[in-house]
């Protein structure tokens, strides 16, 4: 029997939308997967699905639309834009007041506290693995942004477009892996850029510090460019589900799948590379030696 294994090649990070989209690549289908999504207890959002290229390598760039806005990318502290979103499409998580909120009621002045994410996604009629490894990522997300923030998991929020751009990432990348019959998950160390980044706190440091508290315990790299490469949600997609962080696995080559981020580098394709590859499973042995005893006597057999 095989195993199917997902490698996630970080070379120029990680972030929900870019894993969206090298999933896509891999072959998912998207009406399967919109069909999916559609399940969820959340209105009025679309999937942008695009082949373009990133220094002339071709992949997919999906970007997720709520209403008219979607997330964008991140605002560094030298650029004369202002916004609050992260570098490849995350969606900003905040400390909210005294966690006193009904998770039945989906909208709290433009919020969603963790609490009604998990409604959400328990609500979506999604197979049991999907649900389960999507709540691992939002878990994941949320301690570290409870963390950072200093507040109680259940008063942690997100803006209500990062909310639901996070909920469709999310979901939308365990529907993608179980449907690709994905046993294990492993991953190349995270490459994390430095310098600020301007956010709806104002002016903060990179790794952004919800990043660094996922990261806690994994092996990382300095990428060398100041901009934000691993985005939280993205962080927790490794934490949550890799089994392993180290060199590409021994298997055999199933495909390739490439998914794009918003932001140019200079000296790199702003991509995530997954590699979904099989080996044989591993199985337990045992070995038995056995021989012939003839012509001796019992004591002598013992000694």
């Amino acid at each position: 029997m095989a195993e199917k294994i997902l490698y996630f090649d970080c070379f120029s990070g990680i972030a929900g939308d870019m894993t969206l989209g090298a999933l896509i690549d891999l072959g998912v289908d998207q009406v399967e997967l919109n069909a999916a999504l559609a399940k969820l207890p959340v209105d009025d959002w679309s999937l942008d699905v695009q082949v373009d290229r990133r220094r002339g390598l071709r992949g997919v760039d999906v970007k997720v639309w709520v209403g008219s806005e979607k997330e964008g990318p991140a605002v560094t502290d030298d650029s004369s834009d202002s916004g609050p979103d992260h570098a490849h499409g995350h969606s900003g998580a905040h400390p909210g007041g005294n966690g006193e909120h009904d998770p039945a009621d989906h909208t709290h002045d433009g919020h969603r506290h963790y609490a009604d994410i998990v409604a959400i996604i328990k609500a979506g009629e999604l197979p049991s693995a999907v649900e389960e490894r999507a709540l691992q990522a939002f878990e994941t997300l949320a301690r570290a942004e409870a963390k950072v923030h200093g507040v109680d998991i259940a008063d942690v929020h997100f803006h209500e477009v990062g909310a639901v751009d996070s909920i469709i990432d999310i979901v939308g990348v365990a529907w993608c892996i179980w449907a690709l019959g994905v046993d294990r998950i492993e991953s190349a160390p995270l490459p994390m850029g430095r310098g600020f980044m301007r956010c709806a706190h104002g002016r903060i440091p990179l790794p952004a510090p919800a990043t660094l508290e996922i990261v806690k315990g994994l092996e990382i790299v300095d990428a060398g460019l100041e901009r934000e490469l691993v985005t939280p949600t993205g962080a927790a997609f490794i934490k949550a589900w890799a089994q392993d962080i180290g060199p590409l696995p021994d298997f055999r080559i199933l495909g390739v799948g490439w998914g794009h981020g918003d932001a140019e580098f200079p000296d790199r394709p702003n991509a995530l590379r997954l590699i979904l590859g099989e080996r044989p499973m591993a199985t337990e042995t045992c070995e038995m030696i056995e021989t012939n005893l003839d012509d001796t006597t019992p004591e002598v057999a013992g000694f």
